[in-house]
């Protein structure tokens, strides 16, 4: 996704808590502590059986038998009474935390620029990351760094009974301890890098069935199904190599981690027996340490399996930063300048990649209140310029000004807010009619809502639907027609009321209705505003107030439908090319 970078737990930390309210704060670190002592409550029943154990072996009543057992069973008891509240709490703030990541990962990818987006942020890894990887972050947070408090703290008491009883064999377990997590880290730092790799390899196999899904009509159409049935078999066959391999890496690891805490615990055992032996214990005094050395693998074996969760929350909190500290589109503080949107390029030139420039030293004016049509061929730059316009994008060189000032010195939403853009591919949301015309203007009433979509020549299809405006629609509006998805898009931008208008025209042919139907919606979209349409049909630039005529990234001229007729051989080719398109008729012999 992008280049990971190493953070420190300090780092992480503060990532968390840099913006919590104190109270929030205190709350999450109070049930810390609570954890805390839960870790050492939970050391003390195996503690008082040991002690009790010992005791009766020696035939002494140093301890009361009855205090030992009493204490040993008030624990559970205090525990279950101090956690409950703790853990409600840790697990609110763990949410709240990834819940406050995520809402901050989505307004950063607001304000990235576009061309850094589509690299940085693809969609379905964006998704992905949010979805999945942060839920790392969130079980974490919640409830596995409150489980390794505790099972360390529990460790703790466990090997200081071990030291009280036998130093040199407590130092010893120590440095076993030690020297397995150390080799266990590097296999879970390898089964990490593992499950990434697993992770693209689904997703590769994710893309090509949702590639199936989509293009079955085709498929089937053409009767391609060995086809089908070859790729299918061939991403099979990498996925299935890749198991492969990553199962011969691995299970070195695997089965070191399996048995690596049994050979350390054989290994203290054989020196408790060794210091029995050797007289530095007595016989009670080796039952209690084989008692304790038995009661290590618990919280051994919780420390592993929440250290592989505490690697997996930390790589997703290094890619978090990482993704952050991709530069958004800064904001500029000064007070929009008054005026009818008289728009004004000067020497802009831009790229997606430095070097690459894709417009060169444009130099225009759009008269405001006017309806300016770009054409140009493919590939001319006439959708990067109304991007440019909107501020997805910010120029390498040169400004854009609106009513003599620079679009950087306003708020980027201030900006936004004087713009309606009618995208090319009508893109509407999983939602309903209503609340997608309404995205730029939530405070519509029933009526203005209603009189957006019958100027935009939408509501008696809107009106056939079983819901009316409250339809749900489909995934990216796929129940609509495409002459239907430009027309609620139309409708958007004229509920929204803006003074810029930015038209981005569809390229895909329409049906007569609908090609009449978004024409009476442009009439009463455009006089008065400031348009600026791309067209790929150019009867739109015969009633245009001024027509650019661009290539390869280039202004090559500007003016009136007719002086360009007569003096830009460019413009004359492609008035050709559409008037002829426009004449041919399917021929059938």
């Amino acid at each position: 996704m992008t280049t990971r970078q190493t953070l420190s737990w300090n780092q992480i930390v503060h990532t968390w808590f840099g913006n919590t309210p104190v109270q929030e704060r205190r709350r999450y670190l109070r049930a810390l502590c609570i954890m805390m002592l839960d870790g050492l409550l939970s050391a003390i029943p195996y503690l008082c059986a040991a002690i009790l154990l010992g005791s009766l072996l020696r035939g002494a009543q140093a301890v009361p038998p009855y205090w030992t057992v009493l204490l040993a069973c008030a624990c559970p008891l205090l525990r279950l009474l101090m956690t409950s509240s703790a853990q409600t709490a840790l697990f609110m703030e763990g949410y709240r935390i990834t819940g406050q990541l995520r809402s901050n990962l989505v307004a950063h990818a607001m304000r990235v620029p576009l061309g850094l987006l589509a690299s940085a942020f693809p969609s379905e890894r964006l998704s992905r990351f949010i979805v999945h990887d942060l839920r790392w972050v969130e079980e974490f947070s919640s409830f596995g760094i409150a489980q390794q408090i505790s099972n360390a703290l529990l460790l703790t008491a466990l090997i200081g009974a071990l030291g009280w009883l036998d130093l040199t064999l407590a130092l010893l377990v120590v440095v076993l301890l030690a020297v397995a997590v150390l080799m266990l880290e590097q296999i879970g730092r390898r089964m990490l890098t593992s499950a990434r790799q697993q992770q693209a390899q689904l997703e590769q196999v994710s893309r090509h069935l949702g590639e199936l899904s989509a293009g079955m009509p085709v498929l089937r159409a053409y009767q391609d199904d060995a086809r089908i049935k070859q790729r299918f078999t061939q991403h099979n066959q990498q996925l299935r190599q890749f198991y492969q391999r990553t199962s011969w890496k691995l299970a070195p690891g695997l089965l070191i981690s399996n048995s690596l805490f049994g050979l350390v615990m054989a290994a203290a055992l054989s020196f408790a027996g060794w210091r029995y032996l050797d007289g530095h214990l007595d016989g009670a005094q080796l039952l209690i340490v084989l008692a304790v050395l038995s009661t290590l693998s618990q919280p051994i074996e919780s420390l592993l399996a929440q250290r592989f969760q505490a690697l997996a929350s930390k790589e997703a909190m290094a890619a978090h930063a990482a993704l952050l500290a991709h530069p958004a589109l800064p904001d500029g503080h000064a007070e929009v300048a008054a005026g009818e949107a008289q728009i004004r390029l000067e020497q802009v030139s831009f790229g997606y990649r430095h070097g690459e420039p894709l417009l060169h030293n444009l130099d225009l004016d759009f008269p405001a209140g006017k309806t300016t049509v770009i054409v140009g061929p493919s590939g001319a730059g006439k959708s990067t310029l109304l991007q440019l316009l909107a501020r997805f994008h910010d120029t390498s060189i040169g400004r854009i000004l609106v009513n003599g000032q620079d679009i950087r010195a306003v708020a980027l939403g201030d900006h936004l807010a004087r713009i309606s853009m009618v995208f090319q591919d009508g893109l509407l949301f999983q939602d309903s009619i209503a609340s997608n015309i309404a995205a730029g203007a939530r405070h519509a009433t029933p009526e203005q809502l209603r009189a957006a979509l019958r100027a935009a020549q939408c509501e008696a299809f809107v009106d056939a639907m079983a819901d009316g405006a409250d339809t749900q629609l489909a995934e990216w509006g796929r129940n609509l027609s495409g002459g239907q998805k430009q027309r609620l898009t139309i409708a958007r931008a004229l509920l929204k009321d803006a003074p810029v208008v930015l038209f981005d025209e569809m390229t895909s042919a329409l049906d007569a209705e609908n090609d009449h139907a978004i024409r009476c919606a442009l009439r009463e979209l455009l006089p008065g505003r400031t348009t600026i349409m791309v067209a790929h049909r150019l009867d739109h630039a015969v009633a245009a107030d001024q027509v650019v005529v661009m290539d390869q990234g280039k202004v090559i001229d500007c003016g009136s439908h007719a002086e360009l007729l007569r003096r830009c051989p460019l413009y004359q080719q492609l008035w050709s090319a559409w008037s002829q398109g426009q004449s041919w008729q399917l021929g059938l012999h």
